[in-house]
């Protein structure tokens, strides 16, 4: 019966005799007993020849990323698949960096609550002229105010302010008058109480910024009045008179208010103001009656109280 050589345990191998060349003797065969293994005696030039084939390949061609196999939903057990379904249908979960919280206080608002009352205090330069103005000076203003806020946009304000009128006015005399073709000139320094009721109307709110238009009318209280008057032939010599009067005239709602505000919120109580105004007459002012009309602009420092919510 034939055998087969590959599966024949070799029993007994036996190691070659190998000649030192040093001590020159042969070294006595040796007889090794592998009987349980199995050798399989490799080709070692071939091994090495397809190894080196192997790196020069992997060398070579790029490598590729492993694909990663997908099973089909529908290929799963039922509640394997509903949990596939579930993770699947559910809401998707950031994996960013969490967004810090702004910590920052919010800016002042005109939009979260407005004050039902706020009191002001103001303070406006302003130059008043005549309808025979000879020169300009400017003339001060100072005073409370106080606001109701009938609605949003609507407002009432009133007060006083201690206002000194600095004006002048002259001419020369035409025949059959009292000047007698005389030139002629009217200094004023009066010390007046204005009392105005102006009605607001806010048109523009942003957060923290207002504009509104203003319009009303204010009483006069001459409270103490200082005229000199100018009296003479032009280019000659003139004659100065002086005159005081004190408490006498009184000019009720006798002048008209018009103005612009704006209006820029500091905290959710407190705002700064200004607002560019003009005042018309609508009679004669003072001893002489002159046709007194102030044009200028206020700043006031506005403290706002028993705050209520507003409508945005």
């Amino acid at each position: 019966m034939k055998t087969n050589p590959e599966a024949v345990a070799v029993e007994q191998i036996i190691k070659p005799p190998v000649k030192n060349i040093d001590h020159n003797y042969v070294e006595t065969p040796q007889v090794i007993n592998r009987s349980q293994d199995l050798i399989i005696t490799p080709d070692t030039s071939s091994v090495k020849e397809n190894k080196k084939r192997e790196l020069i390949a992997e060398a070579v061609t790029p490598k590729r990323e492993d694909k990663q196999t997908v099973t089909p939903v529908d290929s799963l057990p039922t509640g394997k698949k509903a949990d596939v379904l579930a993770q699947t249908n559910g809401p998707a979960t950031k994996t960013d960096t969490p967004e810090k919280k702004d910590n920052k206080p919010l800016p002042p608002s005109f939009t979260a609550k407005r004050s039902a009352l706020t009191l002001s205090v103001m303070a406006a330069p302003d130059i008043s002229t005549s309808n025979r103005n000879v020169d300009t000076k400017v003339s001060s203003n100072i005073g409370v105010l106080a606001t109701y806020a009938v609605t949003d946009k609507i407002s009432v304000t009133t007060g006083a302010v201690y206002s000194r009128k600095l004006y002048n006015y002259g001419g020369v005399g035409s025949a059959g008058t009292t000047y007698m073709k005389n030139a002629w000139q009217v200094d004023a320094d009066c010390i007046v109480l204005d009392v105005p009721l102006n009605v607001n109307y806010t048109f523009l709110k942003r957060r923290n910024f207002s504009v509104g238009v203003n319009s009303g009318l204010s009483s006069y209280f001459m409270l103490n009045e200082k005229y000199k008057y100018f009296t003479g032939p032009q280019g000659g010599a003139q004659k100065v008179s002086e005159l005081e009067i004190k408490n006498q005239n009184q000019h009720i709602f006798g002048v008209a208010n018009l103005s612009l505000s704006f209006e820029r919120r500091i905290t959710n109580s407190l705002s700064f103001g200004v607002q560019p105004f003009i005042k018309l007459p609508l009679t004669g002012i003072g001893n002489g009656n002159a046709r007194l009309k102030s044009t200028g602009v206020a700043f006031s420092l506005n403290l706002g109280l028993f705050p209520k919510s507003g409508r945005k």
